[in-house]
């Protein structure tokens, strides 16, 4: 059911901009990222823009600093990345310009989903952009997503947004592997590792 929905979970991967809301977060469409972004990711010779993209936003009762450190940590990201039921295992990760985030998401079928990613642009503590690599066994291009971490007071405002290159694979993300459940379940799940 949640087929590679990592891809799109930070990373993956995000909510559609119909306007859903989640309990203690909301979805749109936009945002205050940049109207065009380009990917370091070698082999992703594309531009997108935010013509076909999806946002969702959720505040978090974490500080900033704690939310950065859980993205930073393979033992914390193993336990928050994917939807719920889903565990990972990261192979890699190098949180810089150019740096690599490999990681295999275990579905709770039994499935491995291996993800790739590429970080196109770092600023500690307050932003992440990373190309995910794309999946030819399921169709899906390259796109690319801005994890935005503001500090609101005691309170952490965190912000997913995912730039495809085409409404049709925006689409495949959304009805297909279920990007706005699994995203949703996502941010939670940081949340919660970041309260450790």
């Amino acid at each position: 059911m949640f087929k590679l929905l990592l891809t799109l979970t930070i990373g993956a991967l995000l909510t559609l901009s119909y306007g859903c809301s989640c309990r203690s977060g909301k979805t749109h469409e936009g945002g205050n990222q940049p109207s065009q972004a380009s990917s370091k990711a070698p082999g992703t010779e594309f531009r997108m823009d935010d013509t076909y993209s999806i946002t969702i936003t959720r505040e978090m009762n974490v500080p900033a600093d704690k939310v950065w450190d859980a993205w930073n940590r393979p033992d914390k990201i193993a336990k928050w990345w994917g939807p719920a039921g889903f565990t990972s295992t990261v192979n890699h990760l190098e949180v810089r310009d150019g740096g690599r985030f490999e990681v295999v998401m275990h579905g709770p079928n039994g499935v491995d989903y291996p993800n790739v990613y590429i970080f196109d642009h770092v600023e500690k503590p307050r932003q992440l952009v990373y190309t995910n690599t794309g999946s030819k066994e399921f169709g899906l291009a390259p796109f690319q997503s801005v994890f935005d971490i503001e500090q609101i007071g005691d309170r952490t405002r965190v912000t997913l947004h995912a730039r495809f290159s085409s409404e049709e694979d925006k689409r495949k993300h959304v009805e297909q592997f279920h990007a706005i459940e699994g995203a949703q379940q996502l941010l939670q799940r940081l949340e919660e590792q970041a309260s450790f």
